[in-house]
This record gives structure tokens, C-alpha cells and sequence, in this order.
């Protein structure tokens, strides 16, 4: 296990990287594509943001995986808890110049874990210096011109100096990727190339104040 402050990376078995991916190239027909073109205020101080990808619910595999080895990995990441509860789990395709930049992951996702299972994946964007998001903030994000772009980057340090202080999370193919999802903002830049990640979520019945939008 490597880890940071709002992350950890976990050892994924061959077989279970290769079902994976095979199920995932199964369920790409059954995809739909999701854009989102401007940010706008989540409850609790989160943030939905831009994105541009195709999505596709779970077959037996990814279903599997999320109740067992994906369970297991939350709860180590969540220190032991056993109060932990799948909530959400799909496959996400990225084309060239897909993206999904600058987000809290929903309500219900306070830990997810990403995996990738093909292609050229960008790496993960973390930014965990951020914080709750104002309604002051989502009218400079809506400001800043193509929120995919590694533009995006400079423009948004300019506006938000040490809150815009980001964290690369380049892992391997045998690697999973555990985040504070609800709690930490996080994205990923515009694809150079295709690529696909599956993404499981994890709620707790009653969250601590550290693993809300805060």
C-alpha cells in the first residue's frame, strides 16, 4: 500500500484486473454518454463539475468486486469501520479528449476507489487544500474558459492561489486508487488518448464531519 493525505494505492491480483477489464469492454455497448459543460453547487459545500465521458452500470464482475475485495479495501482505507455500505459502481470510458474535472463525488460516495482497466488514463487529479466550495467560487470557476484543459490549471491557481494546490495520483495497472471522494475535489484532464476506469463507491451510515465537502 502507498498512501498521501486523501489517498491510497492498493495491489490488485492479475485475475481479478483481467475479468474486470473484460467485462468492461462487454458493457461499453450499454454505455451513454454524460456531458456537463459548467459547475454548480452541491449540497453540503461540494461541487458537480464539467466532465465529458461515457458511462455503464455494473455487470457480475464489477458487482463483485465492489462486495468483496472493494468492501475490504474501503474499509482499510476507512481505518477499520465497519459500518461501511456499497453504493455505486459503473464503468467510465474516456474518448480523446474526454474529461471530468474538478468534482466532489455524490452524497453517497464518502470513499471511492478507482481502477484502471485499459488505454492511456491522465493522471488523477487531487485537491485536497480546496475546501467547501462558495457561490462566489462557482461564478470564478464558470469564468475560467475550458475547465479540461491544462490552461485550466494555470488560470486556476491565478484565481485561487494555495487552494489550487494539486496532487498527480499516477498509478499502475495493478494498482487501485482509494480517495476521499465526497470530501477531497478531484478530476481528471482531457484524454490525450482512450481509456477506461472502473469507479466503486462506499457510504457510512453516519459520517465524521472529515469525510463530508468541507
Amino acid at each position: 500500500m502507498r498512501s498521501g493525505t486523501c489517498y491510497s494505492l492498493y495491489s490488485i491480483d492479475s485475475w481479478t484486473k483481467q475479468r474486470l477489464a473484460s467485462e468492461a469492454t462487454s458493457q461499453k455497448i450499454l454505455s451513454a454518454q454524460s456531458n456537463k459543460n459548467d459547475f454548480e453547487l452541491d449540497v453540503d459545500g461540494g461541487v458537480l463539475g464539467p466532465h465529458k465521458a461515457s458511462i455503464a452500470g455494473p455487470g457480475p464482475e464489477l458487482l463483485d468486486f465492489h462486495e468483496n475485495l472493494g468492501k475490504k479495501i474501503a474499509k482499510t482505507f476507512a481505518g477499520g469501520s465497519e459500518e461501511l455500505r456499497p453504493t455505486r459502481a459503473s464503468y467510465i470510458y474516456y474518448e480523446s479528449d474526454d474529461y471530468a474535472f474538478f468534482h466532489h463525488d455524490r452524497i453517497n460516495a464518502h470513499i471511492t476507489i478507482i481502477l484502471g482497466l485499459g488505454g492511456e488514463l491522465e493522471p488523477l487529479v487531487m485537491l485536497p487544500n480546496f475546501g467547501k466550495v462558495s457561490d462566489e467560487d462557482i461564478k470564478v470557476l464558470n469564468s475560467i474558459n475550458s475547465p479540461g484543459s491544462s490552461n485550466f490549471l494555470s488560470e486556476f491557481s491565478h484565481h485561487f492561489g494555495e487552494r489550487a494546490t494539486t496532487k498527480l495520483i499516477d498509478f499502475s495497472p495493478y494498482e487501485a486508487v482509494a480517495i476521499r471522494g465526497r470530501s477531497t475535489a478531484h478530476g481528471r484532464m482531457k484524454q490525450r488518448a482512450p481509456g477506461v476506469i472502473c469507479a466503486i463507491c462506499y457510504a457510512f451510515v453516519s459520517p465524521s464531519p472529515d469525510w463530508i465537502a468541507s
